[in-house]
């Protein structure tokens, strides 16, 4: 196995049975692409929260379900807050999860920001910490066609798959 492999498959994201289902209910719902999907994320993913404060994918999956609300349904000076507030929450637990540094990347430097290297900084840790995190090749490669890097946003793209 790779050197750190056994220890992140180890690793449990909450000890609290009903917070990871809680996170996977939001995880379902947000991959709905709606309204109504993005709203009962949030609520999944705050309730998972409250059963466990200290489970750092669920403050990433909040963040991201805020960032799906902030383009379609919210308006982004309400939402962009909530995003940095539980990314930042979900860095401070756990500072190894590489979905974390994605939505740090991608729903605040890059999309709100527009700190193209801190942002292209944390897509790369991002990778390095989870290289399998199809997400990430995806949001990436998005960041590198904005920045005219086709060939290599290409590379993220056939990542992704």
């Amino acid at each position: 196995m790779l050197p750190g492999l056994k220890e992140r498959l180890d690793k449990r994201p909450t000890e609290s049975l009903e917070a990871y289902n809680l996170y996977l209910q939001g995880r379902y719902y947000y991959s709905q692409f709606s309204e109504d999907g993005w709203t009962k994320a949030i609520e999944a993913f705050s309730r998972a929260i409250e059963r466990d404060p200290n489970f750092a994918l669920a403050y990433t999956g909040l963040a991201t379900a805020y960032s799906f609300a902030a383009d379609f349904t919210m308006p982004p000076r309400d939402a962009i807050p909530k995003i940095r507030a539980a990314v930042a929450r979900a860095l401070a637990l756990d500072d190894s999860l590489g979905e974390a540094h994605g939505a740090l990347a991608n729903d605040v430097l890059f999309a709100y920001d527009w700190n193209w290297t801190a942002a292209e900084r944390e897509f790369r840790r991002a990778l390095e910490l989870d290289p399998s995190n199809s997400l990430v090749h995806g949001q990436y490669g998005d960041f590198l066609n904005n920045m005219g890097r086709y060939d290599e946003a290409l590379q993220q793209t056939a990542a992704r798959l």
